[in-house]
């Protein structure tokens, strides 16, 4: 169907983008197509757990985009329910693997650019098992919970108590452009 034909989208983006250009990163390729196509998004198929390949794809989205990344949302998630007692280990570390360093990969992928130009958002999506332990999510629920731990680190890790990191890489003139460093949000919800 042509882009003019098509019914309007709520998730494509509009006048109020202005100029933004949004990219995708995903493990499975049909759906990620599909998402894609639906939001006018480059798009690289990518497995969260593999450090070297969200940073690849990241690097090459961005090489496309003709851009750095501004604003990062990651929503890695993977759940296996099980009672604690049923579930083999390799269940809790797959958790982490996805869960956790999935997101923390992305994050450590676009900081460091975030940090030199002074700007940009940090959003990682949680879970409500991550807040309060919820029945038969005891290897979802610590990997969610990890995912919203380090939201204050980023403003601490490599600076002083009066310099935090984000501000490091900063001259003393943007004292004036302080409402454009780096922010960091953690999101909570129920994870889909």
């Amino acid at each position: 169907m042509p882009p003019s034909s098509r019914p309007p989208s709520p998730y494509r983006p509009g006048p109020g983008w202005r100029g933004a250009r949004l990219s995708l990163i995903a493990r499975g390729r049909a759906r990620l197509e599909a998402a894609a196509r639906e939001l006018a998004a480059a798009a690289r198929v990518a497995d969260v757990a593999d450090r070297a390949a969200v940073t690849r794809a990241i690097t090459e989205l961005e090489e496309e985009q003709g851009r750095p990344c501004d604003v990062l949302i990651t929503s890695a998630g993977l759940a296996r329910p099980g009672h604690f007692l049923d579930l083999p280990d390799e269940v809790f570390r797959q958790m982490m693997e996805v869960d956790y360093f999935g997101t923390l990969y992305a994050l450590r992928a676009v900081a460091p650019g975030m940090v030199e130009r002074g700007r940009g958002s940090l959003v990682a999506v949680s879970s409500a098992a991550g807040l309060v332990g919820i029945f038969g999510y005891s290897a979802y629920g610590p990997a969610k919970f990890a995912v919203r731990g380090p939201r204050n680190s980023p403003r601490r890790t490599g600076g002083s108590r009066r310099r935090p990191a984000w501000s490091a890489a900063r001259s003393s003139r943007s004292r004036r452009r302080r409402s454009r460093r780096p922010s960091w949000r953690a999101s909570s919800g129920v994870a889909s």
